[in-house]
């Protein structure tokens, strides 16, 4: 129900405590939130975003290296010409799932602060950099 609709409801109905010229008074003295202005992302931005999220998880997962491999969980059997073959091996997902997730949040908090800085002194510090 809105406001002008509660308002016309009261002025219908019989008074009571307080009069239908009070009621109505503290019904027009509601102060109404302000709508916030949603600045829906164009197409260019979120293909602008999406890139730099690829690239940077891209660039993660190229640096993780050696690390994320689980060398203790390493299996080997001797081939039938003596050679060493590796039959399997384990990897620290952990480790890559926190260097994805670490190149994302930082790509994105990146992103948002220069799309949407929340001062004016954010603004001129981008200008001047």
């Amino acid at each position: 129900m809105t406001k002008q609709e509660t308002i016309d409801l009261l002025g219908k109905q019989l008074p009571g405590f307080y009069s239908v010229e009070q009621v109505i008074k503290m019904v027009n003295d509601i102060e109404e939130p302000e709508a916030t202005a949603i600045n829906p992302l164009t197409q260019f931005q979120i293909e602008s975003l999406t890139k730099k999220i690829i690239d940077a998880v891209t660039d993660n997962a190229e640096n993780v290296g050696d690390d994320c491999i689980d060398k203790d969980s390493a299996e080997f059997s001797i081939n039938y010409d003596n050679r060493v073959e590796l039959d399997c091996v384990g990897f620290d997902n952990g480790r890559i799932v926190d260097a994805v997730l670490d190149g994302i949040e930082d790509v994105i908090g990146e992103w948002f602060d220069k799309a949407f800085p929340e001062s004016e002194e954010e603004v001129s510090e981008d200008k001047n950099s």
